[in-house]
């Protein structure tokens, strides 16, 4: 009976029977029977019930804090997230800022280096007119080693192109962050191209200057050495020299390297030069430097000889040019006609004064082409070949003659073979 009673209890709820509730109260006995399935439904409407009201009644207690802890959470990433907008705008800020600082660095080279492109090329002619100057005057010039061939410098369109392009440095770019280094490289590049071209001009400027001196200095050294060796004093002393400063001056020597001064002042010192080589040679080529006769034959040369009529030691104060008869006779030099007559045992005679005490004397003629007092200039023809006066046969008697005095005219002729007059 005990283990019947106790597998009905451990079947409650499984069993088929109903449940029952029986409320007493005094006499009175009521009686209920619940079906399982209302029972579970019952109680789960209950456990629903409490659950709603407990989530409801701390939802009522607890709603404020949770709002403040939703819309703070919002807060804080809005907040975020303008931070993070405001860092990004100021890195581009940044970058964009040293972007200009940048294109503006980059036109101001490119501008310099076009102004000094623009520079350089005026000077090139400068220079230009210069070496053919010194081409004119046989100036020899002498080279450092250069470049064999001559570094071609940017138009100057293709310079403003590129400071268009750096000004398109920014604009062009879809993002500032995007493309910024390889389109400054390209820059960089063209900005390194166009500099080393303009140094490779300027460094060829200052050695043709240089050479172009040297050459210069030497011409005129060479120049003074050489109508030195003829001892005309007087035309020595109205060469120009290189200056060297007034009277009255002094000082410690510290020497001066041409490439220490300024362009221009290399440039005006070497015009200088080559103006004061250019007179000299100007003044030198109106000298008596040259020979009379172009083929005449030397018979007879300056100094001691045997007289040819009385057969005894005498002086030759010229030299004897045997040619055909009626050749043309040339002046040696520029001057004015002093003489123009018959002189004596020199027969028909023509004597032109240099200046500076020089003269020259031509004698024996057949005929005289020019007359007292007429200018006449290197090269011209004063007469021909003769055999007037004290002569065994056509020649040219030739002097050379110093503040009257007979000089050796082999001297001067020398001297104007080696300046190549």
């Amino acid at each position: 009976m005990v283990n019947q009673h106790k597998q009905q209890r451990r079947e409650f709820g499984r069993r088929k029977e109903p449940h029952r509730i029986i409320i007493a109260k005094g006499d009175h006995v009521r009686s209920y029977t619940v079906r399982p399935w209302l029972a579970s439904t019952l109680v789960s409407a209950v456990l629903l019930f409490s659950f709603g009201y407990i989530s409801a009644t701390g939802y009522l207690v607890y709603r404020d804090q949770i709002l403040s802890g939703s819309v703070l959470e919002k807060n804080q990433l809005r907040q975020a997230y303008e931070d993070r907008i405001a860092d990004l705008r100021r890195e581009i800020d940044q970058i964009t800022s040293r972007q200009m600082v940048q294109r503006r660095t980059l036109e101001t080279r490119i501008e310099g280096l076009q102004d000094r492109q623009n520079k350089l090329m005026s000077r090139q002619s400068e220079v230009d007119a210069l070496v053919n100057k010194a081409s004119q005057q046989d100036v020899t010039l002498v080279f450092p080693p250069l470049p064999e061939t001559r570094p071609e410098l940017p138009s100057s369109d293709e310079t403003i192109g590129l400071r268009r392009s750096s000004s398109l440095f920014l604009d062009d770019q879809p993002s500032p962050l995007a493309g910024v280094d390889l389109r400054r490289n390209r820059e960089l590049a063209s900005i390194g191209t166009l500099y080393q071209s303009l140094e490779t001009m300027e460094s060829r400027q200052n050695s043709t200057i240089d050479a172009l001196m040297r050459g210069a200095t030497s011409e005129m050294k060479t120049l003074q050495r050489t109508v030195a060796a003829a001892g005309v004093s007087s035309l020595m002393s109205s060469l120009p020299k290189i200056s060297t400063g007034t009277g009255n001056v002094g000082g410690p020597y510290e020497p001066l390297r041409m490439n220490d001064l300024p362009f221009q002042d290399r440039l005006a010192i070497l015009q200088d030069t080559l103006n004061k080589l250019d007179i000299s040679r100007r003044e030198v080529a109106r000298m008596p430097f040259r020979a009379p006769l172009k083929n005449g034959q030397v018979t007879s040369r300056f100094g001691p000889r045997i007289d040819p009529f009385l057969k005894r030691p005498a002086m030759h104060s010229g030299i004897d040019y045997r040619s055909s008869y009626g050749t043309p006779i040339r002046t040696t030099g520029s001057g004015v006609v002093t003489k123009a007559e018959r002189m004596g045992g020199y027969g028909l005679v023509v004597e032109v004064s240099h200046g500076h005490g020089l003269s020259t004397r031509y004698a024996h003629m057949s005929l005289i082409k020019v007359k007292l007092g007429q200018s006449v200039e290197a090269g011209d023809v004063i007469g021909k070949v003769g055999s007037s006066g004290r002569s065994t046969g056509p020649h040219l008697h030739y002097e050379t003659r110093l503040q009257g005095k007979a000089r050796n005219p082999s001297t001067f002729i020398e001297v104007g073979r080696k300046l190549k007059l």
